[in-house]
């Protein structure tokens, strides 16, 4: 994906939020009030559910159960919650975001499979 690339809902859930983004922005611009739109990665971190990613394949290690997965190419930009938390304060103070969309995330791409296999290393689990 581009940044410049349109948005293609290809689900009621999409749509919903390519509707509330542009929602939000027309009443940014109708009113004057301060919008910003954040598109936040892949984001982890403590009390996350257990069904995501991340604390699925740390609860199968620990427990020494098999954790299925597809290739595992999907490439995805990983963040932390409390880089997402700095991130949406620093946006929320910063008057050029205003009005703005603007995408969080680690700057660092990594395969579903890499994570992982990380994951797995650190556990010490197969």
């Amino acid at each position: 994906f581009k940044e410049t690339d349109r948005e293609i809902p290809i689900s009621s859930y999409s749509l919903g939020k390519v509707l509330t983004t542009n929602l939000l922005l027309a009443a940014s611009r109708l009113t004057g009030m301060n919008v910003v739109i954040l598109r936040p990665a892949a984001t982890f971190g403590p009390s996350q559910d257990p069904g995501m990613l991340i604390p699925n394949v740390i609860t199968a290690a620990c427990r020494g159960k098999d954790f299925d997965i597809n290739p595992g190419e999907q490439l995805r930009g990983f963040l932390y919650i409390d880089d997402l938390i700095d991130g949406a304060l620093l946006a929320a103070q910063t008057k050029a975001a205003a009005g703005e969309i603007v995408n969080l995330g680690s700057g660092e791409g990594r395969t579903v499979k890499d994570v992982v296999d990380f994951l797995h290393t650190a556990s010490g689990k197969q």
